[in-house]
């Protein structure tokens, strides 16, 4: 990681932290903050240290009838004041790191939440197919031969599982509803032979 940056008079924070992502190997968002936000506040207190070094070296191997107290201080004042915006541009970072997490855990839920609504569309359609094809043989007449209603059993399951999954949709009580009655069309039709194929489906 290069310090020098956070030096540059046209610093960017969201330039840094885009740079550090893109070359941090795909690593989860977490990990990346917390390893970026770590490896800064490393450097921190190591270049707090080599500060506090420095200036005891400079006090220590300056004679002590050259030293200029005046000098010193400045020069402390100096050092202190780079160290405090090098700190200043550190909190920048992790503030920008911390809402280009938040944006991108947005736009997860929200492409969560297409998929969970084109989930419930697609749930839906298959709903109306099987409830469509159900009626059709009630108004056809209801087929007596054993594969027919092995058939006819499966599409029962089949309704009854997608009721399952359309559980928080608005109209879940009408569907349940619905497929009670064409379960009790069917069973009035055919009883028992249908309700001997819905057994030996389970």
């Amino acid at each position: 990681m290069d310090l020098k940056t956070f030096s540059e008079s046209d610093f960017d924070p969201k330039k840094w932290i885009n740079k550090a992502w893109s070359i941090s190997e795909n690593q989860e968002k977490e990990v990346f903050v917390g390893n970026t936000v770590a490896r800064l506040q490393l450097y921190m207190k190591q270049l707090s240290n080599s500060l506090d070094e420095t200036t005891t070296q400079i006090v220590s191997s300056v004679p002590r009838i050259l030293q200029d107290a005046s000098g010193l201080q400045l020069e402390g004042a100096m050092l202190q004041q780079k160290l405090v915006t090098l700190e200043q541009q550190v909190q920048g970072v992790e503030e920008q790191t911390g809402h280009s997490i938040q944006s991108l855990q947005r736009i997860d839920q929200l492409k969560s939440s297409l998929e969970n609504a084109a989930s419930a569309l697609r749930e839906a359609d298959k709903w109306v197919a099987l409830a469509t094809s159900l009626e059709e043989v009630l108004e056809s007449g209801v087929p007596t031969q054993k594969d027919k209603l092995a058939e006819l059993a499966e599409q029962v399951t089949a309704m009854t599982a997608s009721l399952e999954v359309l559980s928080d949709s608005p109209d879940y009580e009408v569907k349940r509803v619905q497929l009670e009655t064409l379960y009790n069309r069917l069973e009035a039709a055919i009883t028992p032979p249908f309700v001997d194929a819905l057994t030996q489906m389970d």
